[in-house]
């Protein structure tokens, strides 16, 4: 591994990931590092279960949709 960067970043959240591409596209030969064994910080907290039930449609959505149809 070389031992000269121009910028060590460390953590991969969004910020840091922001900050690292801005410096790499600018020519800046960036270590990017992060503690965790997975990539994205805060971001990456959500499992796909945990996701879908965090975003998906209200259960009631069918009728919130017939009321904003009688209202129209």
């Amino acid at each position: 591994m070389d031992e000269h960067y121009d910028a060590i970043i460390l953590g991969t959240g969004l910020t840091e990931c922001v900050l690292s591409a801005l410096l790499s596209v600018d020519g800046k030969k960036v270590l990017h590092m992060d503690k965790n064994a997975y990539y994205g910080g805060d971001g990456a907290s959500l499992n796909l279960t945990q996701l879908y039930e965090k975003f998906r449609p209200e259960k009631n959505l069918q009728q919130i949709l017939d009321v904003i149809v009688i209202m129209r």
